[in-house]
């Protein structure tokens, strides 16, 4: 097994090897993520260990690993029981983290399972959404849990026809009976028809709101009940 722990690209240097990066726009300085890797016996680069900030997450498993538009994203499994998604910019050799999702074994109590509680949002401006406990996004979503970047190149997402089933099919998969859905700071983005009839199907209370007054609703009903949102921080 060979390990890799080089710090910056150069001629005959992977990217990969051992490259920060800032979970938020890249003149923002918000949460540093340094990354480890090592290549397995058949020539794949897996993830060893990361940190965030100064806290280091060592991996116990790499579960999976796929190409978007314009990243490589890793979802792996640290010692801690977390879940976490990397994704990596190979051109500007840049890793953010874009999910994570605490370990359920985290929130049994002595008698009975604890539903996962959904986390707060601190604070939303213009292109930043900080989730508490989680980290710093341009776009979020939330959900019973954890929370991760919503990535809008996954699912092929765009302000018209608006937030697809896709978009919050992640969102029903954590278990959520009420969801917020922002329309962006200018009210620009739309909720699909298929969207619409999808929650009503399931019988989800749904709320669609410009993202300031979204992310107000979904702060009050944190302590109610399984919630979840989609959040766009832009227009």
């Amino acid at each position: 097994m060979k390990v890799c722990r080089r710090a910056f690209s150069g001629p005959g240097i992977s990217p990969l090897r051992l490259a920060g990066a800032q979970l938020s726009d890249e003149n923002e300085h918000v949460m540093q993520v340094q990354v480890e890797c090592y290549v397995d016996e058949g020539g794949t680069e897996k993830l060893q260990r990361f940190s965030l900030d100064s806290r280091v997450v060592e991996v116990a498993d790499n579960i999976d690993q796929w190409h978007g538009a314009d990243y490589r994203y890793v979802k792996v499994r640290g010692t801690d029981g977390n879940l976490y998604i990397l994704r990596h910019n190979e051109i500007r050799a840049k890793w953010e983290l874009t999910m994570y999702q605490r370990s359920p074994s985290r929130d049994f109590s002595a008698k009975t399972e604890r539903k996962q509680k959904s986390p707060r949002v601190a604070t939303v401006v213009w292109g930043r959404i900080e989730v508490e406990g989680v980290g710093t996004f341009r776009d979020a979503k939330i959900f019973p849990g954890g929370a991760r970047e919503w990535d809008w190149n996954e699912t092929g997402t765009a302000h018209e026809p608006g937030i697809l089933p896709a978009d919050v099919a992640e969102l029903l998969d954590h278990g959520a009976t009420t969801i917020v859905l922002s329309q962006g700071m200018m009210s620009r983005l739309r909720v699909s028809p298929q969207t619409v009839q999808l929650l009503t199907q399931k019988g989800i209370k749904t709320h669609v709101l410009p993202t300031q007054e979204a992310v107000e609703l979904y702060n009050r009903l944190c302590d109610q009940g399984q919630v979840a949102g989609l959040f766009h921080t832009t227009c």
